[in-house]
C-alpha cells in the first residue's frame, strides 16, 4: 500500500477515528530529528506545490 491509498483510506474514516490517527502520527514525529524532520516537510511541500502547480495550468 502506498501513501496515496492509505491517505485515500484514512480520509473515509470516521472524524474520531481520523482525529486519533493524526494524534498517533503526530506523537510518532516526536522522536524524528529535526534534520529528517526538515527533509520530510521539504519532501511534503514539494508534492503540494506540485499538486497545486498541476491544477494551475
Amino acid at each position: 500500500m502506498n501513501i496515496a491509498q492509505i491517505e485515500s483510506e484514512a480520509l473515509i474514516l470516521p472524524a474520531d477515528a481520523r482525529a486519533s490517527l493524526a494524534h498517533q502520527l503526530l506523537l510518532s514525529l516526536e522522536e524524528i530529528s529535526e534534520p529528517e524532520f526538515d527533509r520530510l516537510w521539504g519532501e511534503e511541500s514539494a508534492r503540494r506545490l506540485s499538486r497545486i502547480l498541476c491544477f494551475c495550468l
